[in-house]
């Protein structure tokens, strides 16, 4: 190394990073798995109504080949490229900026894997699988697993970003 250059990272913060990545798409691959599983279930038990929280949430099986309360119904393909994009974003907008820091990376974790959930539903199906019904807001359409993984995973990262310490802790490294 020539005198004056100095390395951008340190090999904890290589650790750390490779860590923060790994946890990441072991994140994403378990909530994956998780809404796939949930859904074969939901397909296979579709007549059936079970009460999983008693007067609070049941499953209810429907489909949706549209996005959020079935805007854009009927545009599996559409919507398919749209989340591809956003995947992407997300991803690239991470890669750039976050993957150091292991929280963000679990958050990131829990989008991809809800959007990947989705996504191989809207290719293979043309439609989602919903199962899931909040008794306790009876006009709350219903959702599933990749939904709440990617709705958590968004909370995360909102709280992630916004969380003072971290502003603190970049200011202190550009010193």
């Amino acid at each position: 190394m020539r005198p004056g250059v100095r390395l951008a990272f340190s090999g904890r913060a290589l650790a750390d990073g490779l860590i923060a990545c790994l946890g990441m798409v072991f994140v994403a691959g378990a909530s994956l798995a998780l809404d796939l599983t949930c859904k074969q279930w939901a397909t296979e038990h579709q007549h059936a109504r079970v009460e999983l929280l008693p007067g609070v949430l049941s499953t209810t099986f429907t489909t949706n080949t549209g996005a959020t309360f079935g805007l854009f119904g009927g545009r599996a393909q559409i919507l398919a490229v749209v989340s591809v994009v956003i995947l992407g974003a997300v991803l690239v907008l991470w890669w750039l900026e976050a993957r150091q820091s292991l929280v963000a990376s679990l958050a990131v974790g829990l989008i991809a894997g809800g959007a990947l959930g989705n996504l191989r539903d809207r290719l293979l199906l043309g439609y989602v699988v919903d199962f899931l019904h909040l008794d306790i807001l009876p006009w709350w359409p219903a959702f599933n697993i990749a939904d709440v993984e990617t709705v958590v995973g968004v909370l995360v990262m909102a709280v992630w970003l916004a969380w003072p310490r971290r502003k603190a802790c970049e200011r202190q490294r550009e010193l």
